[in-house]
């Protein structure tokens, strides 16, 4: 990615999601072919009080024309964590910083292209790991949706997605809704939200 696309995205990054000067912190990322994927951390804050990981570089990635007016041309990823989960422990941030990869890369490991609405499965190595799947969401929490797309360059707009990790339950409550009530389900009009993501599901959601 080109420094100054980076520099626009960073810049647009911080003004959304309300960070501090140096508050973020970034995981490097270089993937096969180059393909360079950064994970910006932003803490809890008053304004947002969970835990915010987005990629910066995951939009190098032109998405290929498969649909007639597609959504977007060019994908980054956000995913909303716990406040109550410890990611300053490197074996915390480290299982939300691959299962956000392993999303994020998606698109280019199958030359394909995706959107909100899409949705993921995969069998886990790790029998503890409970998350098997993901589901692409708009990041509703924000509230300002200036913050779905930034004007990088010329031609060259990112859009920003929300990613949502599913265990079990989750799938299977998917399967029977769909993904139109999925949504409702994760952004509800009233009662209890279920966008945030967790290592292993407690109560609240």
């Amino acid at each position: 990615m080109k420094l100054k696309h980076m520099d626009k995205l960073s810049a647009h990054l911080d003004r959304y999601l309300g960070a501090k000067e140096d508050e973020c912190t970034v995981l490097h990322q270089v993937l096969d072919g180059g393909y360079h994927v950064d994970v910006f951390v932003y803490p809890p804050n008053e304004k947002f009080p969970f835990w915010k990981l987005v990629t910066v570089g995951a939009s190098d990635y032109k998405l290929p024309k498969m649909v007639a007016k597609p959504f977007s041309t060019r994908n980054e990823y956000m995913m909303f964590v716990d406040s109550e989960e410890d990611l300053t422990q490197q074996e915390v941030i480290r299982w939300y910083y691959n299962h956000l990869l392993h999303v994020a890369t998606y698109a280019f490991r199958e030359k394909t292209y995706v959107t909100y609405g899409h949705s993921f499965g995969w069998e886990n190595e790790d029998p503890a790991d409970e998350m098997i799947g993901a589901y692409l969401e708009l990041p509703q929490v924000l509230e300002d949706f200036g913050v779905l797309r930034c004007k990088a360059g010329f031609g060259w707009t990112a859009t920003f997605l929300q990613v949502v990790l599913l265990n079990k339950a989750d799938v299977e409550h998917y399967m029977r809704i769909g993904p139109v009530q999925f949504t409702n389900y994760l952004y509800p009009e009233n009662g209890r939200p279920h966008f945030l993501s967790q290592r292993h599901r407690d109560e609240k959601f």
